[in-house]
């Protein structure tokens, strides 16, 4: 049976130039797929939208589309945490108060009996749902001290979210279900939630294989620009890529998305691209893409959006969590500078390791696709 499904988020939909976005875009674009209506109340305002494409999201969700004025920082100023670190902020903190009137109207419009709130950064609107509407939460990644597990690490905490574990969990229990983007963000909300879990990964589905135009030596990054992403770029810059070039003193390191814009003090072999209208227009360019990326809980959307163009991937462990299953035969993951260096070089001068990891990380992509599709559907039939 078709259901009405009003998605709220504070991420738009459009353009998908960052991977909480592709996440939001293709988990919509599924449920339609699947026969459902897809309704989008998207909260316009978020620091995170600036620079929203709303014609498109209403070209793409058939008008569906109703939006809210939204200031994200509402509910702690009005609480007198205006200087207070984000990073300290608790969940309803996130929320603006102000709407509540208007998300009853939308309520009453709409009349779903499906809501999925993007992060539990939103799940207050929850709370004001009317009764018989079942009631889901999209939570991303795990926030629970997100920033101190970035601290200890000497990572940037950037400015986004990070809650206490008690009110992560007291925000999530408003939901009926709860959805988590890979095995093990399910497994630790499971061991904390009363509410049922369900892992419904990243559903972009394949889009064949790319046919690189290039015979030299090539590397693609790419990334949206927050302050970790600069970070482990740069990081990549000044303490991979030297070794690459000194190996291979004609290799380009192509960096696109809003990382490039970032970036300080960029070496010999470097192109900045900016933002591309679609990943394919890095990847023509390459002969294998980098993850560089250090830290994370859910998945990395940026690595498998190179394994659904069967990509050669070369990344750090964490750059491929959610996905281990893949390694060897899909991409190689590092644990160690050192062993990226290597890795890199492995599949850079070896033209038929590389198209074995590209038929492997397309063929790893469209499996995975079609169990995330499987228990999405299963999910809705209920």
């Amino acid at each position: 049976m078709s259901k009405r499904i009003l998605f709220i988020t504070p991420i738009p939909s459009h353009p998908q130039n960052a991977g909480h976005r592709a996440r939001i875009y293709w988990l919509m674009k599924s449920c339609c797929m699947l026969g459902h209506d897809v309704h989008v109340l998207y909260l316009e305002g978020f620091n995170q939208g600036l620079d929203s494409n709303v014609h498109a999201m209403q070209d793409e969700w058939n008008n569906n589309v109703y939006l809210l004025p939204y200031f994200e920082s509402a509910n702690a100023i009005t609480r007198g945490k205006a200087n207070t670190p984000r990073s300290k902020w608790c969940v309803d903190d996130w929320f603006d108060d102000r709407v509540v009137s208007e998300l009853h109207r939308v309520y009453e419009k709409v009349l779903p009996n499906m809501i999925v709130a993007e992060y539990a950064s939103v799940s207050k609107a929850l709370t004001y749902c009317p009764t018989g509407v079942a009631m889901l939460i999209d939570t991303m990644d795990v926030f629970s001290l997100r920033s101190i597990r970035m601290k200890e690490r000497n990572l940037p905490t950037g400015d986004w979210y990070s809650f206490s574990t008690d009110d992560e969990i007291r925000a999530l229990e408003r939901a009926d279900q709860v959805l988590a983007i890979s095995e093990a963000d399910a497994t630790y909300f499971q061991s904390v939630l009363s509410s049922p879990v369900h892992t419904i990964g990243h559903l972009q589905p394949g889009q064949g294989i790319i046919r690189q135009q290039t015979h030299e030596p090539t590397i693609g990054v790419i990334a949206s620009g927050g302050a970790s992403n600069v970070y482990y770029v740069q990081h990549f810059i000044e303490n991979i890529f030297p070794f690459i070039s000194k190996k291979l003193p004609d290799c380009v390191l192509y960096i696109a998305g809003k990382v490039s814009t970032r970036l300080r003090d960029l070496p010999p072999g470097c192109r900045v691209l900016g933002e591309v209208m679609s990943p394919e227009d890095l990847f023509l360019r390459c002969k294998l893409v980098v993850n560089p990326e250090q830290f994370g809980t859910g998945v990395s959307i940026k690595s498998i959006t190179a394994l659904s163009h069967g990509m050669p991937l070369v990344s750090t462990e964490s750059g491929v969590r959610g996905i281990t299953d893949g390694e060897g035969s899909a991409f190689y993951a590092a644990r160690t500078d050192v062993e990226f260096i290597e890795g890199i070089l492995e599949v850079l001068q070896s033209e038929l390791i590389r198209k074995r990891f590209s038929e492997g990380a397309y063929a790893f992509h469209t499996a995975y696709v079609q169990k995330q599709q499987k228990a999405l559907s299963e999910l809705l039939a209920e």
